[in-house]
């Protein structure tokens, strides 16, 4: 079974692939009596035009997406939900509700890693995450970290591990409470 990381990695490059400049990335971690993870990823791509307003996932978008068939596969999986919706100004949402149910949900995985090829894939895009267990919760922005940080390249494979390197430490902190 995939990382949870791993299965939004895919849903975002596709995304890139209909050429998002921008992904908005949400994963809500709730633990407590009825754990539960919500993933939500927002796009500014482009819809297939063709594609109709109501569809069944199953058989059309979701062939067409390995992530997307692996993310809804586990939410029914894990007795949740998964759903794709298009955005009237353009682009997509997916969004997923997973509750945990003793050891059916797989590990988070590495978010830094996932964060850091969505960006090396869209360097002068805009990817965004917002990641929050319980009540901590950081963010990563690269229109935030090309404004605080004026010399950074993207694209730079050395800088782009310094940034991973940043946000391991945060996801330790955002993990130890």
């Amino acid at each position: 079974m995939s990382e949870i990381s791993q299965l939004i990695l895919d849903v975002g490059m596709n995304m890139l692939s209909h050429q998002a400049d921008s992904i908005e990335i949400s994963i809500r971690e709730t633990n407590g009596s009825k754990p539960r993870v919500e993933i939500t990823v927002i796009d500014d791509g482009r819809f297939e035009a063709d594609a109709p307003r109501s569809f069944d996932f199953d058989q059309d978008y979701f062939e067409r997406s390995r992530g997307l068939q692996r993310l809804h596969a586990l939410a029914k999986q894990c007795n949740g939900r998964c759903a794709i919706t298009h955005i009237k100004t353009g682009g997509t949402k997916v969004s997923a509700m997973l509750n945990t149910q003793g050891d059916a949900l797989p590990p988070i995985g590495d978010v830094p890693r996932m964060m850091m090829c969505l960006t090396a894939a869209n360097p002068y895009g805009r990817i965004r995450l917002v990641h929050t267990v319980d009540r901590r919760r950081y963010e990563y922005d690269t229109a935030g970290l090309r404004a605080r940080l004026h010399k950074i390249s993207l694209h730079d494979p050395q800088d782009i591990m310094r940034i991973r390197s940043e946000m391991s430490e945060q996801e330790r902190t955002l993990r130890a409470g």
